[in-house]
C-alpha cells in the first residue's frame, strides 16, 4: 500500500482536471435557447405615431420616468408614466407565475366606479408588458392585473 500511495494525490488532481475541462467542453459547445420574440411591434390604434415611439421608449427604460410598484400575492410589478400633452402614458412590466389563460390589464379611473378592460398583457424581455395611455384629467388611476376575475397584481398612478 505504500508504494501506490505517492500516486494518489497526483491521480486526483488530473481526475479533476478532466472533469473540469469536460464541463468547459459542454458549456461552450451548448445549444443556445432561442431569443424571445419581442413586443417592439404591438400597435395601439388610438395613439398617434409619435405617440407610440413615446411608449416604445418608455417600455425600453430610456428616459427619466416616475415609476409605481405594484403589489401582489403571486409576482411583482412596476409602472413606469410619464404625463404630457394632457395624458398620461404608461407602461405596466410584471413577472408573473406562467399561466394558460391570459394576463390581463384593468384600468379605473379616479371618477369611476368600475374597472374597464384595457389589453392583455404580451411576454417582452423584461417580462408581461403591456403599454397605453389614459386623459391626464382623471388622476389617480388605480391599474390592476387579473388572471380571468383574480386580481394578481394592484398599482396606483397618482
Amino acid at each position: 500500500m505504500k508504494k501506490f500511495l505517492p500516486f494518489i494525490l497526483p491521480a486526483l488532481a488530473v481526475i479533476l482536471v478532466v472533469v473540469f475541462a469536460y464541463r468547459f467542453y459542454q458549456q461552450r459547445t451548448a445549444e443556445r435557447l432561442p431569443t424571445p420574440e419581442v413586443t417592439a411591434g404591438a400597435e395601439i390604434e388610438e395613439l398617434s405615431v409619435a405617440e407610440l415611439e413615446a411608449l416604445e421608449k418608455m417600455g425600453r427604460g430610456v428616459g427619466n420616468y416616475e415609476t409605481a410598484k405594484m403589489t401582489g400575492d403571486q409576482g411583482n410589478g412596476e409602472i413606469r408614466f410619464e404625463k404630457k400633452n394632457d395624458k398620461v402614458y404608461f407602461t405596466v412590466t410584471a413577472n408573473l407565475p406562467e399561466s394558460k389563460e391570459d394576463y390581463k390589464l384593468w384600468l379605473k379611473q379616479a371618477d369611476a366606479e368600475k374597472f374597464v378592460a384595457s389589453k392583455a398583457l404580451t411576454l417582452g424581455k423584461a417580462g408581461l408588458i403591456a403599454a397605453t395611455a389614459a386623459d391626464a384629467n382623471t388622476l389617480p388611476l388605480t391599474v390592476e392585473v387579473r388572471l380571468q376575475e383574480q386580481v394578481v397584481l394592484r398599482g396606483e398612478v397618482k
